[in-house]
């Protein structure tokens, strides 16, 4: 049964139907009455590493009417000769609750959602959401099966405490509790000449405004700039040993919602 003959059927049962939208855009259904708003607009982890792990499988989402969605699929990536059929989501919890400390609902939303994620589930391209009134797409930023990842671990809030990271890897973190620093130590290969530093693209899903600082083993300072993730920032290696990379958020707020995510690579 195609999906959207699920949705009417659920509709049916539900005597109301479920109708299709973009997050923001009212239902192009002329015989529809004036539907709630629904767009996403925060998440505690985001891209999300797969394969989901049983100690990584729950994701909140904050933004506008999410407690009326009913239903949230995931939306495996396809190819020609492997169809895949969406995977139905758990809905933990949906409530009305108010933004973050110091924001308001355009910035937070007026309300959350909490799944749950099949654990070993990977390969994913989008979640689809539906309600009574409207059904919508949102493309999120999965990662690869294969992509080394690492969370960050407290304390690491200085140089003596610095996480050690290594190339290749994909960086996840939370700026929490309020002037939090995390601070990652970097040992490039040998020849390596460069620090390359990329992030994820489109919407980020954070309330987090991110300042990189860059420093030599010695303390010298390389690099300072706030960075949404959208550019790479290449910064030249002046010498073989340590260094550190430290993150602060440039407001010193902090929430389950001020996270960010990075690549390291060495070139």
């Amino acid at each position: 049964m195609k999906t959207q003959h699920l949705y009417w059927l659920l509709g049916a049962c539900l005597g109301t139907p479920l109708f299709l939208f973009n997050f923001g855009i009212r239902a192009q259904n002329p015989k529809a009455t004036p539907a709630t708003r629904i767009e996403i607009l925060l998440a505690d982890r985001w891209p999300v590493p797969t394969p989901v792990t049983k100690e990584q499988n729950r994701l909140t989402f904050r933004g506008l009417g999410l407690e009326s969605i009913e239903i949230v699929e995931a939306i495996p990536k396809t190819g020609p000769a492997t169809p895949q059929k969406p995977i139905p989501l758990k809905i933990v919890k949906k409530e009305k609750s108010g933004p973050p400390a110091n924001r308001d609902s355009t910035q937070g939303g007026d309300s959350q959602l909490e799944l749950e994620l099949p654990v070993g589930i990977s390969g994913i391209s989008s979640l689809r959401f539906a309600s009574r009134e409207k059904a919508g797409e949102l493309v999120i930023p999965w990662l690869e099966t294969g992509i080394p990842f690492e969370m960050d671990k407290e304390p690491n809030g200085g140089f003596v405490q610095s996480q050690p990271i290594h190339s290749n890897q994909l960086i996840l973190g939370n700026i929490i509790p309020v002037k939090d620093v995390d601070v990652f130590s970097l040992n490039p290969p040998k020849g390596s000449k460069n620090l390359v530093l990329t992030g994820p693209k489109g919407n980020k899903l954070t309330l987090l405004r991110p300042f990189l600082m860059i420093h030599t083993a010695q303390g010298n300072l390389l690099k300072a700039q706030e960075w949404d993730g959208d550019k790479e920032i290449v910064v030249p290696l002046t010498d073989q040993s340590n260094y550190f990379l430290s993150i602060i958020d440039t407001l010193d707020s902090s929430s389950n919602f001020h996270h960010y995510a990075f690549r390291v690579e060495f070139r």
